[in-house]
């Protein structure tokens, strides 16, 4: 499932409790928060603290996979392939289409990504 906005996230938990059969006060008691917590994320509340939304996407069996928002190589060769087709259908010699494939393939492209600053060692207190 994609998650893109506070709403998904709380619809995909509170989906993933009912499944297990969970309430809601079983699931702060295994997360350890309480239960007017669980409600404040299955209601999408936008300041709901990270970290514990990460322990309990654990407690659930979800974890978070993060991805770059470019194409997926299967999916920019199809609309590649797609683009091409209709193409070679079009009367004005399929110049647009041309141009389409030519954008999805760049859009295909990896991504370049920014170098990860170094982390500086944490002094314990």
């Amino acid at each position: 499932m994609w998650v893109d906005m506070p709403d998904d996230l709380a619809r995909l938990v509170r989906d993933r409790r009912r499944a297990m059969r969970w309430s809601q006060q079983e699931l702060a008691r295994r997360a350890g928060v309480s239960r007017q917590w669980i409600v404040a994320l299955e209601g999408a509340k936008p300041t709901t603290e990270l970290g514990l939304v990460l322990k309990t996407l654990a407690v659930l069996g979800l974890r978070v996979d993060v991805r770059e928002l470019a194409l997926e190589p299967a999916i920019a060769a199809a609309l590649d392939s797609a683009a091409a087709d209709l193409a070679s259908r079009t009367h004005s010699g399929g110049s647009g289409m041309r141009r389409l494939s030519t954008a999805v393939a760049r859009a295909a492209a990896p991504v370049p990504r920014a170098p990860m600053p170094e982390k500086k060692p944490r002094e314990d207190r």
